[in-house]
C-alpha cells in the first residue's frame, strides 16, 4: 500500500492563496462599486440650478465677503494715502529745514550773530542769530572795523530781496561789499531764499 504524502509548506500556501482569490476580487468589485454609488449620492445633493432655493445661503454668504473684502481694500487704499501725505513733507518747511542747515552747519552764522551768555564765551542758545557785540578782532588795525554782528532772527537788516543779492553776490543795498570778516556768499538763488525763509521763521527774541 502507497503511504499518503502530506503537502509541503509551500504548497499550503499556494492553496490558499488560490482558494482566497475569488473572495479578494469579490471584495475590490464591492469597494469600487460603494465607492462610486457615495460619489453619485454626493453630486445629486448639489442641486445643477444655480438659482435653487437651497443656494441662496450660500450666495449671500459669497455678497457678503465680497463686500468686506471691497471695503477693508478700500480702507487700507485711504489710509495709505492719508499715512503718505502726512509724512511727505510741505514744500515750506522742507525749505526752512534747507535754510537752518545752511546757516547753523555750513555758514555757522551763530559765531558772529548770536551773543554769548552773561560771563561765558559759549553762545546764548536762548537768543539764536539776535545780534551781538563782535569779539572778533583783525590782526591788522583796520579803521572801519565792525563793532557789532546784526539782527539776522526775524527781522531781517534789509528785504528779501536785498538778502538774496548779498547771499548770492556778495553786494549790498547800497552797491558796496560788506566788510570783513563777513564771508562773502555766493549762493545759488534757491539756497539764499532758504536761508531768508529759515530767518524770518525764528522767534523774536531780545538781546
Amino acid at each position: 500500500m502507497e503511504r499518503l504524502r502530506l503537502p509541503s509548506s509551500q504548497a499550503k500556501r499556494m492553496q490558499l492563496h488560490s482558494s482566497a482569490k475569488p473572495f479578494l476580487h469579490e471584495l475590490l468589485d464591492r469597494r469600487r462599486k460603494a465607492h462610486l454609488l457615495c460619489s453619485r449620492q454626493e453630486n445629486s445633493r448639489m442641486p445643477s440650478n444655480p438659482h435653487h432655493p437651497s443656494l441662496r445661503p450660500i450666495r449671500k454668504i459669497v455678497v457678503i465677503v465680497a463686500f468686506v473684502s471691497f471695503g477693508i481694500t478700500g480702507f487700507a487704499v485711504l489710509f495709505a494715502q492719508q499715512s503718505t501725505e502726512g509724512t511727505a513733507p510741505k514744500p515750506e518747511t522742507a525749505q526752512i529745514a534747507r535754510g537752518k542747515y545752511i546757516v547753523e552747519d555750513v555758514a555757522v552764522c551763530g559765531q558772529c550773530h548770536t551773543p554769548r551768555a552773561p560771563n561765558s564765551i559759549a553762545m546764548d542758545s536762548g537768543h539764536p542769530l539776535a545780534g551781538s557785540a563782535l569779539w572778533l578782532q583783525s590782526a591788522r588795525p583796520v579803521s572801519n572795523w565792525p563793532l557789532e554782528a546784526p539782527r539776522l532772527a526775524t527781522t531781517l537788516p534789509g528785504t528779501d530781496d536785498e538778502m538774496v543779492r548779498l547771499l548770492t553776490t556778495g553786494i549790498w543795498r547800497d552797491g558796496n561789499r560788506l566788510r570783513a570778516p563777513m564771508p562773502q556768499f555766493r549762493l545759488s538763488r534757491e539756497d539764499a531764499e532758504a536761508v531768508v525763509s529759515y530767518l524770518k521763521s525764528l522767534p523774536q527774541s531780545e538781546k
